[in-house]
């Protein structure tokens, strides 16, 4: 099960992940909207905190996919996104 943000700003973010409840993971992309673990360009899926920084150069739109894994029946984050520049 996905959930998707969209970040159209300039600058250098960084994106954290923190899990709550379950397991999930941060996928960011340029080109697709409906970024999956499949189709990605940065990812961070670890079982603690996830972490992306993405720099000023990157191109906008930048689309966030957030992956609550299916092992588990819910999943339940905190997504921090602090502009670092």
């Amino acid at each position: 099960n996905y959930t998707y943000f969209t970040l159209n700003r300039p600058g250098t973010y960084r994106f954290i992940l923190i899990t709550l409840r379950g397991d999930a993971d941060l996928y960011l992309s340029t080109r697709d909207k409906h970024v999956t673990y499949e189709n990605y360009e940065l990812s961070s899926c670890t079982c603690g905190i996830d972490e992306i920084l993405v720099d000023h150069r990157m191109k906008r739109h930048i689309y966030v996919g957030i992956y609550g894994y299916s092992r588990y029946q819910t999943s339940k984050y905190r997504l921090l996104v602090e502009l670092v520049n």
